[in-house]
Parts: C-alpha cells; sequence; structure tokens
C-alpha cells in the first residue's frame, strides 16, 4: 500500500521585491530586524508543516514556535500574530481559531504541487482541521487562577475563563476599549491578557482591576504595573498620558 505523502516543501520564493509590499516594510517599522526575522522563520515553519497551515491549539506547537522565531516569548508572539492579521498578511479567521494560515504563501509554492500526486493544501481544509476549536463562552472560574492547561489546550471548544478576582464589567469596558482602537482582543489574546494580569498581581500586589482602568483610561492596548507615588497611593501623575516605555515615563518600583 502506498504510503500517504506529506504536503510540504524544501523551499518558497523569496523574491528581491518583497520590500516593495506593505508587510515587510511594516514589520521592521515596528518590531526592527526582529520583525523581518519572524516573518521568513514564519514562513520556513509553514513550509515545513504538514498541509502549510500551523495549528497552535496544540502546546507543543506553540512553543515550538516561539522557538523558532527566536521570541522565546509568548506576548511578543502573539502581538506580532495580531499585527500579521492586521496587515492581512495571515488570515484572520484562522487566528480567531489558533491556527495560521498565509494564502500568499500556498500560492506563491503552486507549482510545486503541479507536479505531485497530491492536491496543494487548501484553505477550507485547514480551517475544518481546527473548527473543533472554534466558539468562545464565557464563564466565571471560583478559583483565582486562570486554568491554563483547560484556557489553552483543552480539544473541545474554547472558553474563555474570568478569575474571579477580575471584575467582568471592568473586563468588558477593557475589550470595548481595544475594540474601538481597531485592535480587538483574539480569545488566546485574552488567555494572555489574564496570565499577566495574575502574574503583576503575585509580583507587585496591584489589583488587577486598577491596573485595567489604568489601561482603559489611557487607551492603552497592553497592561502595565500601576504607577506609584510617594505617599504610597496609586495615581498617574504626569504620566498619564505616557504608555510606560515611553520617553518621559518613570516607574517606581512598589515597596
Amino acid at each position: 500500500m502506498t504510503r500517504p505523502r506529506k504536503q510540504t516543501v524544501d523551499y518558497f520564493p523569496h523574491s528581491a521585491t518583497v520590500n516593495s509590499g506593505k508587510t515587510i516594510p511594516a514589520l521592521i517599522s515596528k518590531y526592527g530586524e526582529k520583525g523581518y526575522f519572524f516573518w521568513f522563520r514564519l514562513m520556513e515553519l509553514l513550509a515545513l508543516t504538514d498541509g502549510h497551515g500551523y495549528d497552535c491549539n496544540d502546546e507543543l506547537n506553540w512553543v515550538h514556535l516561539q522557538s523558532y522565531t527566536m521570541t522565546n516569548n509568548e506576548f511578543l508572539t502573539s502581538e506580532i500574530l495580531e499585527y500579521l492579521v492586521k496587515l492581512q498578511a495571515i488570515d484572520s479567521k484562522a487566528w480567531q481559531k489558533k491556527g495560521i494560515w498565509c494564502q500568499n504563501f500556498v500560492d506563491g509554492i503552486s507549482d510545486v504541487y503541479r507536479n505531485r500526486v497530491e492536491d496543494s493544501p487548501t484553505y477550507e481544509g485547514f480551517l475544518r482541521k481546527i473548527s473543533e476549536y472554534s466558539g468562545i463562552t464565557e464563564v466565571r472560574n471560583p478559583q483565582s487562577k486562570v486554568n491554563h492547561s483547560k484556557v489553552n489546550h483543552s480539544k473541545v471548544n474554547e472558553v474563555e475563563v474570568i478569575p474571579e478576582m477580575i471584575d467582568t464589567k471592568i473586563f468588558a469596558a477593557f475589550k470595548e476599549m481595544r475594540n474601538k482602537l481597531k485592535s480587538p482582543m483574539t480569545a488566546h489574546a485574552v488567555v494572555l491578557i489574564f496570565a499577566r494580569l495574575e502574574k503583576l498581581q503575585n509580583k507587585t500586589g496591584h489589583d488587577p482591576n486598577e491596573i485595567l482602568n489604568q489601561s482603559i483610561e489611557n487607551g492603552w492596548k497592553g497592561i502595565y504595573p500601576l504607577k506609584e507615588v510617594a505617599n504610597g497611593s496609586t495615581a498617574q501623575g504626569n504620566n498619564k498620558k505616557l504608555r510606560p516605555g515611553a520617553p518621559g515615563y518613570k516607574y517606581t518600583q512598589p515597596d
């Protein structure tokens, strides 16, 4: 019996005019050489992946992606992928299901499959493959911590678990603010936000709801430690309109 052949390739086109499009210049402008490197390492990974669609629902795949692109940081990896969705470089519907699909990549290697017995991978086929991860249901979690194994890697519909420590109305306001900024959060991004809120609470003792309110007040897409003033209360002071890390922003280490 003939063994099924995998849909992988050993090479993909790297045109000299690649910088004439919007994707590479935008990545370089926002992330520097890391953005350029990330894109082509991602293309390499798609070339080597059976079916040329990458499933980030699998924990090992998600970790491998961070390692292969050398971000070694799930927050940065998610941020770049969401930016690629915004640039329409990868498919938004697939990423909502935590899958990576680049139609331009598949089109660019179509000549390879003309000389093969098997058909070229299809977008519809990849969506069917990851369809079991679609759908988001909001539930309350009686525990203060997010169960990442259930949230990130469940083999049933993904559930948006809101930790008990977070006020649902405040989080809804944060999501609304992100939507108005035209930067809606994917289900995976929500999980990462919860994880960072928990990490900040454990590290600084700051109330996650105050952290969310700080981002809402300032129109920040991300979440950051609260600014501490001398008397120990939290306030933004002169930093009110400055994002942490921006020139002029001063962060005081909590006691």
